[in-house]
């Protein structure tokens, strides 16, 4: 896993990475959104890349029939990645064993994530029984990224709804600390 955080412009280089069919698709996004696409193409081509020992400027990727991302050029041993990115923090994740699926939320997304979970909880989902309310928001977070993640693994991100994921986080000990998992 790679975390990228990138500076606040999108330079040049990060541009002429591109190839003609992403150049075709950001012509139709807002600035914001441009900006986000540009980076987090950069930020998986150059993890790409140094997976590879390849020229990041020779990767190109392209879209599974379910819309993920799969890698086109250069044809290498088999690969599986998966981006995230919130706010200005970009992770992804490179594998030669196996698909992967990523997730990353803001460090303030407690609140939120709690505030909505009865519309995207599942009957089957599972967290600690942790009584500080703290500490049962970080189970929360940690649910939601467990599913967008598998959601993300799986091709389908979320086209599906979070609820029809279930996780069982009982046996994970939780502090207060952000976490990978």
């Amino acid at each position: 896993t790679t975390i990228f955080q990138p500076g606040d412009a999108v330079g040049m280089a990060e541009v002429a990475m591109l190839d003609r069919s992403e150049v075709d698709r950001i012509e139709k996004f807002s600035e914001e959104r441009m900006i986000e696409f540009v980076r987090g193409r950069s930020c998986v081509k150059r993890a790409i890349a140094a997976y590879l020992d390849c020229d990041p400027f020779n990767v190109q990727i392209g879209e599974s029939a379910g819309g993920k991302p799969v890698l086109v050029a250069p044809k290498a041993e088999p690969i599986w990645f998966n981006l995230s990115h919130s706010a200005n923090c970009f992770v992804v994740a490179v594998s030669k064993y196996f698909d992967v699926g990523i997730d990353v939320e803001p460090e303030d997304c407690d609140r939120r994530i709690a505030r909505f979970s009865r519309k995207w909880m599942s009957d089957g989902d599972v967290i600690n029984g942790a009584a500080h309310r703290e500490l049962r928001r970080k189970s929360l977070v940690t649910l939601w990224v467990v599913k967008e993640a598998t959601l993300k693994l799986e091709g389908s991100g979320l086209r599906r709804p979070l609820d029809s994921v279930s996780v069982d986080l009982s046996s994970l000990k939780h502090t207060a600390e952000p976490a990978m998992i």
